[in-house]
């Protein structure tokens, strides 16, 4: 999702984001039916050196949340996985980073940076109380993957990145092109100044320049970082220009072998994104390359994709009405899943999907049930009976 919004819109985002970080959560009890479908789903990635996470496309499956935030914390705790990369802002995690090196990182800023399509909902409360002290304590390693800018909740690319990558230029042009990379960070854009080809010129212009004048500095972290920076910049820049989903899959792809470089050799990654970007092929008819297809190419079965979806109920995020899941079919996975059993949660696991063929389903979107053979896209499949929105 493009989160391009107005500078009011940021504050009341981030003023969401710390009311969410700082409520009591209330967290939903574990039953018995749920600790057998998440027991056999840990058992089947725990040794993988990757594992995608997914979700519906529109981000506002509180149900699906609660339950990836246990998978997270099992998968940390119990099979030593020591890094969760987020489908989020690659800029604000590395400065998160050097706030978490310099021991000045709050609860709140990993909650802002991790973004608004998760950092508003109540159910994240646990997730944050969980990942902010390993990170604190060096267990674990926070990431970001997304070339975009404009998230309601980082307030680092809005106010600070554009002074850092001008301060490689000289005092004349480096004004211009933060006050070019200041626009488009907070997204600045009206009839007198537009979002067009000659703006987009200009900034790549900036970056060109930038990049240059990192080459003349000594290598060191800012100036890597810098360029990994600029490089996300040109690639939000390219999704403009057309083919926004291949553009972006790939960046994210990138800037995961980016951070996996970063880590120890052999470290155990969780990725947090949607499904969309998790699968491990293409759908029927579809050009698109999603960062999961990249995965799978590079690192076979070291790498397990996982998907979400549900038999009903309702999604939405937080301070919007909730949109109702429209009836599954008997003949879709969500309803032959359910058939025969009074179970509020299923799991699939590849062989089990195999069995289904090529059936109708809504892992990607909730709004739209495909036919597919999820198999083929999917390592394992958590089914819920009923989703619910964000709170």
């Amino acid at each position: 999702m493009n989160m391009r919004l107005t500078g009011a819109r940021h504050l009341l985002g981030l003023g969401l984001a710390l009311c969410a970080c700082m409520a009591s959560a209330t967290e939903t009890p574990t039953t018995p039916n749920q600790h057998r479908a998440l027991d056999a789903l840990v058992k089947d990635v725990c040794g993988k050196q990757l594992v995608l996470l997914g979700e519906d496309a529109n981000h506002g499956s509180g149900a699906t949340l609660a339950l990836k935030i246990e998978l997270v914390k099992r998968l940390v705790e119990e099979c030593h996985y020591s890094a969760v990369l987020f489908e989020s802002q690659v800029y604000d995690f590395i400065d998160l980073q050097h706030a978490i090196d310099a021991k000045t990182a709050t609860p709140a800023q990993v909650n802002a940076t991790i973004g608004g399509l998760w950092s508003f909902a109540r159910e994240t409360v646990p997730l944050v109380d969980f990942l902010y002290p390993q990170a604190m304590a060096g267990r674990i390693t926070l990431g970001g993957l997304d070339p975009q800018v404009g998230g309601a909740t980082q307030r680092y690319s809005q106010h600070r990145l554009p002074g850092v990558l001008a301060g490689y230029l000289n005092d004349a042009r480096g004004k211009d092109c933060e006050a070019e990379f200041s626009r488009l960070t907070n997204w600045q854009y009206d009839d007198t100044i537009q979002f067009d080809a000659t703006t987009r010129m200009r900034l790549r212009s900036c970056i060109t320049d930038i990049q240059s004048g990192i080459t003349q500095r000594k290598a060191n972290d800012a100036t890597r970082e810098a360029g990994v920076m600029t490089t996300n910049l040109l690639r939000y820049l390219d999704m403009s220009d057309g083919d926004d989903f291949n553009v972006r899959d790939r960046a994210m792809f990138d800037n995961l072998v980016w951070n996996l470089s970063r880590l120890p050799k052999g470290a155990k990654t969780i990725v947090w994104c949607a499904t969309v970007h998790a699968v491990k092929g293409s759908m029927p008819n579809s050009m698109n390359v999603s960062m999961g297809a990249l995965v799978h190419a590079a690192f076979k079965d070291r790498a397990a994709a996982i998907g979400f979806t549900a038999l009903s109920g309702s999604f939405g995020r937080p301070g919007k009405p909730p949109t109702m899941l429209e009836a599954a079919s008997p003949e879709s996975l969500e309803g032959r899943v359910f058939t025969e059993t009074g179970d509020a949660i299923r799991y699939l696991d590849r062989k089990q999907l195999a069995g289904f063929g090529t059936v109708a389903a809504r892992p990607l979107n909730y709004r739209k049930p495909e036919p597919a053979a999820w198999a083929t896209l999917l390592d394992g499949l958590i089914v819920l009976r009923e989703e619910q929105p964000q709170h």
